[in-house]
């Protein structure tokens, strides 16, 4: 049997979203005026930042435009 020391509760919610996800941007995580991606975003994949443990998505935005967003700020539209 194996033990899983270490493991938290955090470390088991964890979400990675499929590619073709739908998803909306929070509000307010983009200062105004400054480039958008235009809503809703579609998941390509996940973007591997290094080992800070953020999980980052490439994500293709409406106007087929790709961006690098934080998975904090993604809504999975349902």
């Amino acid at each position: 049997m194996a033990a899983f020391l270490g493991c938290k509760k955090t470390d088991l919610d964890t979400r990675i979203l499929q590619p073709g996800t739908k998803c909306t941007i929070y509000a307010g995580v983009f200062n105004p005026g400054d480039k958008q991606p235009a809503q809703p975003v579609v998941v390509n994949s996940l973007y591997n930042p290094g080992d800070n443990g953020l999980l980052l998505y490439n994500v293709t935005d409406s106007n087929g435009v790709v961006w690098v967003i934080p998975d904090n700020d993604l809504n999975v539209v349902k």
